[in-house]
């Protein structure tokens, strides 16, 4: 599963890795509209699914059935969630006793990410507001994994990163 994935970017990235496997693989986003351009430009990739996933409201309410899934994907779309730790919690629920949430998300505003993305996000209610701060930093990703109860492995990039 792979949510907030716009017109797939990040997809494009994953798929050449999972080619040759047999795996079931839904590309979604919260806009129908973003969710049938990633539909276009992924034409080579029959196998892909299209859907709508919103991380601001309950899976289960969306037809998101818990422990669906064994990976799940997402690129830069965290940042949007209004409230970072309960998306995180929502998409725990989704993944399988063992699976895995692969993310890239900035933790530290730059002019490049903050022109191409600052008017897609949503007004955060979590500790975000707070500090006015666009972004988790690392030490609070950290913090927010543990709370939504994510616990074991994780590969995190260098603080100046």
């Amino acid at each position: 599963l792979e949510v907030g994935a716009g017109t797939g970017s990040t997809t494009q990235a994953v798929l050449p890795a999972l080619a040759n496997a047999s795996v079931d693989y839904l590309c979604t986003d919260v806009s129908r509209y973003f969710s049938e351009q990633a539909a276009e430009r992924l034409k080579d990739w029959p196998w892909v699914r299209h859907g709508v996933f919103d991380i601001d409201r309950p899976a289960l309410a969306q037809g998101y059935p818990s422990q669906s899934w064994d990976l799940i994907v997402a690129g830069g779309v965290l940042n949007a969630a209004r409230d970072t730790e309960r998306s995180l919690a929502t998409l725990l629920a989704l993944l399988k006793p063992g699976g895995w949430l692969v993310f890239s998300e900035p933790t530290q505003e730059e002019f490049w990410v903050m022109a191409s993305q600052a008017f897609m996000l949503n007004q955060a209610s979590d500790e975000r507001q707070l500090s006015s701060a666009t972004f988790l930093d690392l030490s609070q990703w950290q913090s927010a994994l543990a709370r939504a109860g994510f616990h074991g492995n994780r590969s995190l990039p260098a603080a100046t990163h």
